[in-house]
C-alpha cells in the first residue's frame, strides 16, 4: 500500500519540511503529521521565560532539558531559544501564550493533516486544546514570517551540534 502521510519534526524553529519534502507529499498527495511543534517545550518559553506556569504541576527541574542538557540540542542551541522568545512576544502581542501559537501555526499549516501534541499535565492538555481552536490572524502569521527569516530553521541542526549549541558568533 501507498503511504498516506509523513510524521516529521516541525515547528516554528523548524520548517526544513516546506521544501522538497512538502514538494514531494504534494505531488504524491500526502499529509504532514508533524511532532516537535513545541520544540522539546523551547517554544512553551518555559525555559527562558520564568515564572514557569505549570511548576504546581510538575516542577521544570525534572523536565528532560532540565535533567538531560544535551538531550535534544537542536532544540536547546542558543539560536532557537533567541527565536523562541521572538515568538512568545509575539504570543503576548496577540493575548495567546507561547504554546497557543506553536500549536495554532502548525494547525494551521494547509499541508497538515494533525499535530501530534506531547503533554504531561491535564493543564497542559487543556492549553493545548484551546490552541487548536484559534485561528490566527494575517498580520500575526506576517510576524512569524519575519521571525523565521531572521532566524531560519534554528532547530534544524546541518553540522555538529556542540557548535550549534555554543554559537559562538552571537558573542561577536
Amino acid at each position: 500500500p501507498r503511504p498516506i502521510s509523513v510524521q516529521n519534526d516541525f515547528s516554528m524553529n523548524n520548517r526544513v519540511f516546506e521544501g522538497d519534502t512538502l514538494e514531494a507529499c504534494y505531488r504524491f498527495g500526502l499529509v504532514g503529521l508533524p511532532y516537535g511543534n513545541l520544540s522539546g517545550g523551547v517554544l512553551t518559553g518555559k525555559y527562558d521565560m520564568p515564572p514557569y506556569p505549570y511548576e504546581k504541576d510538575r516542577s521544570l527541574s525534572i523536565s528532560r532539558h532540565s535533567k538531560h542538557p544535551n538531550f535534544q540540542s537542536r532544540y536547546m542551541n542558543p539560536m532557537a531559544r533567541k527565536a523562541a522568545r521572538k515568538y512568545a512576544a509575539i504570543a503576548e502581542k496577540y493575548g495567546m501564550t507561547p504554546t497557543e501559537l506553536a500549536l495554532a501555526w502548525s494547525n494551521s499549516r494547509w499541508y497538515n493533516a494533525a499535530v501530534i501534541i506531547g503533554t504531561t499535565t491535564v493543564r497542559q492538555v487543556k492549553e493545548c486544546v484551546k490552541a487548536f481552536k484559534i485561528t490566527l490572524p494575517d498580520e500575526l502569521l506576517r510576524e512569524v514570517e519575519e521571525v523565521h527569516e531572521e532566524f531560519r530553521n534554528p532547530s534544524a541542526i546541518y553540522a555538529e551540534a556542540s557548535i550549534a549549541k555554543n554559537a559562538l558568533w552571537l558573542n561577536s
